[in-house]
């Protein structure tokens, strides 16, 4: 399960507690911090991984140190023999630091003298309480263990380490030593550092150990004090640290603000260790080239203790090559006898029972509760990252074949092979390749039970066809390569059970987050959420929220449901949008709470309200986030036909009807307006209202004039790009019969609109790409991404016709000019195209510096799915350029972290992606001949319309904003917004490419392009 965890933004969580707190986060009793991420679930999945059973002590010896650090006692041990008996006893005398230690909570308070949830020095001296007891009660630090080792790669790069001088280790070294050894986290990782530490005090002599302990602040390398270095460190969900030096942090600390023994130990309740030997442990990690491991570790059970030995040990997992290659061998003949014996028919029964059982994953992802895209024996894409061997435990028996029919299946294996064989994929990315198959090898069938060829059908699981239109992404993998390991990703729900949401729950509320926490969600949801859509008002929340915690339940009113449903979805999204770090095997952050929210809706026939609707938008837009789209079309229609069944969709003369209260009518209907466009459109599916149907008008201030508050202007503004997104629906992607000219006329219409709105948006809802780095919320990059979104559907249609001519024409990685024999509107429809994909990538990229961007959410995946895939296609298909690239690799970069992060369905994008692009070739580099953008001035800094742009809302002068790196966008192009534009088409200006581009929309263009691509 996932923990609940706000943002790094969102701390203190206590207000009245030191900087950066987190008191209260886990209940304002708790004594175990951040160990309370060491669940259960947290535990199986780590100790999955035992197979071999090697053990590695992490203690240094209690006598390591003659004499210890910080004025710490030495450690003496007294032998006594119990004469004339037989018998010893031993008496130990020893500071519990200085040796290998874990820092407990009583250790080290804040500034103000706090320590861990609001304990105070007096409760130290008088009671047990934070003491390291109740770590021991509570079964030890046992979970997964990751070793970053430092030294060894600092001596791989020539980098020097003083381990006795004040060396800070900065966030991007740790990053990139992690980068290097394929190191991906997940929350409840238990996180050591090697800096050899320990080894180069070992080599000291005696009045060189004597001399450094003789400094009342004794020079030492650690970790960086800082607050990125903190950002981390919560982002990551460690749940405890650890390193091999005498000071986590290097010390003396040289950022005091940031000190880290105060924010982990009394901020956070985060243990920290020290003095660990790791020497072996690097060894043994280097050995295996695998750098995590069980790890268990129970301190001494001493009440009210203030830090203990660790008494820690790592075990390891190694999984024999030649039963990895017996598997694989075994379930290849096994398929092979199935097909030849029973039939394709049998064949299908088998993958579906296969399905019944959920045994597509791997043992890695299975261990790490994540969705497995492995076609078996074929190894997944997560494996292949991070060079795992990827093992696939299904029984199989050993059944014989003759070698008659052997022969046969190579020789078929050999033909299917022939027509890619003449590529060379000599420059592919090792990434992009799951496997090379030698020469026999049987491939199979393809996790495809979903496809059956049919234009806009696709089976689920149930065996019922679904509709899916061409302007959803989900045919950009509708009719892929057999080859393909990444097929069944866009049907999979993101939770692994199918029948999580059929179980009954008990007619009861779950148990609740505390009040001030639950209010916190209410406005992480609406910061993403809340004004975009207007569901609830923030004073009608609190008020429904007073109800829930303080009120008598009532579950036999339709009411009082309706309020507990909305609470607890506004805390799943609330979870959502906090959490971007998640490994759970029950759904994503806040399911536990949607979940409990669907058993107190009520049943649909019941009487409609606006409550009612605004509750139906709620499930509709998490069932999206759960990537159950078919569920979010059926809600989000609920929701509609209500809101038309009580007139929201026209004004009303009903004089009883106050002016407050027409509002509110108006921003419910607009809101589900607004996200039935999205849903709809985005899944392909046609529109059901028309706006010449709807004769209700924008949300007004009392006297009737113009919109009276912010996140008014923001939902109408928003709602207006929606409705321009339904056009693009009904006008571009439908089919219907229609010519070339009407497509020219359709999308001159179009993008006139988009020009339209964007020359009347408010100052405070543009972005200034000069500026990105500073001024930017939320509100602004959900605004602008829709825009970007609209010009990229518009115009993709037309981009793709030309990259496919350019296939067809084998001009693939040439440097003729994409432009020649097109017209000058054509070429600036496809260049909108292009720069609204790099406009995406650099709105996503700033968002993500400031941590804005929704990991498990929806619209942020699309938008930046889109814009990779655009930007991947024309970099492959027209001549190099040196900004596209780099938005290109900027773009897969993203869609990586996001997918890092637990996001199993953009994972399973972001491997299309590189599949595709290792399809398309190798990409032309800088020393070709460059065709520049005539049209994109590479020198100037990127603007949008108007430079005097206003602060953004809710952005605070003088608030602490991380910087850009200046490497990263070197010379970023100009932006010109749509409006500086000119689309004024002649109807006989390339009619025949018009013509075309309508024809391939028809054949589902989208779906033949990747599909013929990697089929070259």
């Amino acid at each position: 399960m996932s923990t609940p965890r706000p943002s790094f933004n969102s701390l203190p969580l206590q207000q009245d507690g030191p900087r950066g707190n987190a008191w209260g986060l886990f209940g304002d009793q708790d004594q175990l911090g951040k160990l309370n991420l060491l669940t259960p679930e947290n535990t199986v999945a780590a100790a999955r991984e035992i197979t071999d059973g090697v053990r590695v002590s992490t203690d240094w010896a209690l006598d390591s140190m003659a004499t210890p650090c910080f004025g710490r006692s030495a450690f003496q041990h007294t032998v006594k023999n119990k004469a004339p008996r037989p018998v010893n006893d031993d008496v130990l005398t020893f500071n519990t630091q200085s040796s290998s230690q874990w820092d407990g909570f009583r250790h080290y308070g804040s500034k103000e003298g706090s320590y861990y949830n609001g304990c105070s020095l007096e409760d130290i001296q008088t009671s047990t309480r934070n003491g390291i007891h109740v770590w021991v009660e509570n079964g030890g630090i046992v979970g997964r263990g990751v070793l970053l080792d430092y030294a060894a790669w600092a001596e791989t790069k020539g980098v020097a380490v003083n381990c006795f001088t004040t060396q800070s280790i900065s966030l991007s070294t740790l990053q990139e030593v992690a980068a290097s050894q394929n190191v991906s986290f997940r929350q409840g990782d238990i996180l050591f550092i090697r800096t050899g530490w320990t080894r180069a005090y070992e080599q000291l002599s005696a009045a060189e150990c004597q001399q450094l302990a003789d400094f009342k602040a004794p020079p030492v390398i650690g970790v960086e004090s800082s607050e990125e270095m903190l950002r981390w460190i919560w982002d990551e969900g460690f749940a405890a640290v650890a390193g091999d030096m005498p000071s986590f942090e290097a010390y003396p600390c040289q950022n005091p603000d940031f000190f880290l023994h105060e924010w982990l130990l009394a901020g956070w309740g985060l243990p920290i260790g020290e003095l660990f030997d790791l020497e072996r442990l690097s060894q043994e990690c280097r050995k295996r080239d695998r750098w995590s491991f069980f790890f268990s570790s129970v301190p001494l059970n001493v009440p009210g203790g203030v830090a203990s030995p660790p008494n820690g040990v790592a075990i390891f997992y190694v999984f024999p090559r030649h039963k990895f290659l017996l598997l694989i061998h075994l379930f290849k003949i096994a398929a092979c006898w199935e097909k030849m014996v029973h039939g394709k028919n049998a064949m299908q029964r088998s993958q579906d029972r296969a399905i019944g059982r959920s045994m597509v994953a791997c043992n890695r992802c299975r261990n790490r509760k994540t969705r497995c895209a492995g076609n078996p024996p074929l190894p997944c894409a997560a494996c292949v990252d991070v060079g795992h061997i990827c093992v696939y435990s299904e029984a199989e028996k050993r059944v014989s074949i003759t070698e008659s029919y052997f022969r046969h299946l190579q020789s078929q294996a050999r033909a299917s092979r022939e027509p890619s064989s003449q590529h060379d994929l000599s420059n592919i990315p090792s990434t992009a390749l799951a496997v090379t198959r030698p020469e026999g090898e049987v491939p199979l069938e393809r996790d495809d039970w979903w496809y059956k060829g049919t234009d806009n059908l696709f089976l689920n699981r149930s065996g019922e066809h679904q509709f899916v239109g061409a302007s959803s992404t989900t045919h950009l993998a509708k009719r892929l390569n057999p080859s393909s390991t990444n097929l069944a990703w866009d049907v999979r729900p993101l939770y692994d059970d199918p029948s999580s949401l059929r179980r009954p729950v008990e007619d009861a509320l779950p148990q609740l987050p505390p009040f001030q926490f639950a209010k916190r969600l209410f406005w992480v949801q609406y910061a993403y959420i809340g004004t975009i859509f207007s569901l609830i008002h923030p004073a009608q929340f609190e008020e429904r929220l007073e109800y829930v915690y303080h009120q008598p339940h009532d579950f036999s009113h339709r009411e009082t449901c309706l309020i507990y449903c909305q609470v607890l979805l506004v805390m799943a999204f609330g979870l959502m949008y906090s959490v971007n770090q998640w490994s759970g095997d029950d759904g994503p952050p806040g399911f536990k709470y949607f979940k409990h929210a669907l058993r107190f809706l009520p049943d649909i026939h019941e009487e409609g309200s606006i409550f009612f609707v605004e509750v139906l938008c709620y499930v509709a837009y998490y069932m999206q986030n759960l990537n159950r789209r078919d569920a979010a079309f059926l809600y989000i229609g609920l929701a509609l036909r209500m809101a038309i069944s009580l007139g929201l969709h026209q004004e009303v003369s009903n004089p009883d009807i106050s002016e407050a209260g027409r509002n509110r009518r108006r921003r419910a209907w607009w809101s589900v307006y607004s996200l039935d466009r999205l849903l709809t459109v985005k899944s392909g599916n046609p529109i059901t209202l028309h706006d010449e149907d709807i004769g209700t008008t924008w949300p007004s201030a009392p006297d009737g004039s113009t919109p009276d508050t912010w996140p008014s202007i923001v939902l109408i503004h928003y709602t207006q790009l929606s409705r321009i997104l339904g056009r693009i629906g009904e006008e571009i992607y439908r089919k219907k019969p229609r010519s070339g000219s009407s497509l020219i006329m359709s999308m001159q219409s179009i993008t006139d609109a988009l020009s339209s709105w964007l020359r009347q948006a408010p100052g405070g809802l543009r972005i200034d790409f000069s500026t990105l780095d500073s001024h930017i919320s939320r509100e602004t990059v959900s605004i602008n991404l829709h825009f970007y979104s609209c010009v990229n559907m518009t115009a993709r249609p037309l981009v793709f016709y030309v990259i496919q001519r350019r296939i067809d024409a084998g001009l693939l990685g040439k440097t003729e000019d994409w432009k020649e024999g097109l017209a000058s509107n054509t070429v600036a429809v496809i260049d909108s195209c292009i720069t609204a994909a790099r406009a995406t990538t650099l709105i996503m990229d700033a968002a993500a510096k400031k941590n804005l961007i929704a990991t498990y959410g929806y619209l942020d995946g699309e938008y930046i799915f889109s814009a990779a895939l655009l930007l991947v296609m024309v970099n492959a298909a027209f001549p190099y350029n040196e900004i596209n690239a780099r938005a290109m690799e900027t773009a897969l970069n993203l869609l990586r972290s996001v997918a890092d992060r637990g996001n199993s369905y953009l994972s399973s994008r972001h491997s299309l992606l590189l599949e595709l692009r290792a399809a398309l070739g190798p990409r032309p580099n800088a020393s070709a001949n460059v065709v520049d953008d005539k049209h994109i001035p590479v020198s100037k800094v990127p603007t949008t319309p108007t430079s005097n742009q206003a602060p953004t809302p809710g952005f605070q002068e003088g608030s602490d904003i991380p910087s850009i790196p200046d490497d990263v966008w070197q010379n970023p192009p100009e932006f010109p917004s749509i409006q500086d534009v000119s689309f004024q088409f002649d109807p006989n200006d390339d009619s025949a490419l018009w013509e075309g581009a309508l024809h391939q929309i028809d054949i589902d263009m989208d779906t033949d392009w990747i599909e013929n691509t990697l089929r070259r």
